[in-house]
């Protein structure tokens, strides 16, 4: 089941986590690798989540969020 890129940040914002690894989105939507990679950048170009840092997706850009969760 491929999931749309707003059920995604849906299904993101109702885990309670302020940060995501890329492996995490491929266990929620169940996309390959590459498939994974190219929703993080559409849903990152449209403003949707942030990459604070190298392998790291947030939903917040506080720094105080994401810090405390690294």
């Amino acid at each position: 089941m491929i999931m749309r890129s707003y059920e995604v940040v849906e299904t993101l914002r109702k885990s309670k986590k302020a940060i995501f690894s890329p492996s995490d989105i491929t266990k929620i939507t169940g996309q390959s690798g590459s498939g994974v990679y190219v929703l993080i950048n559409r849903l990152h170009n449209k403003g949707r989540i942030f990459k604070p840092l190298k392998g790291v997706i947030s939903l917040s850009q506080d720094p105080f969020v994401i810090s405390s969760q690294l």
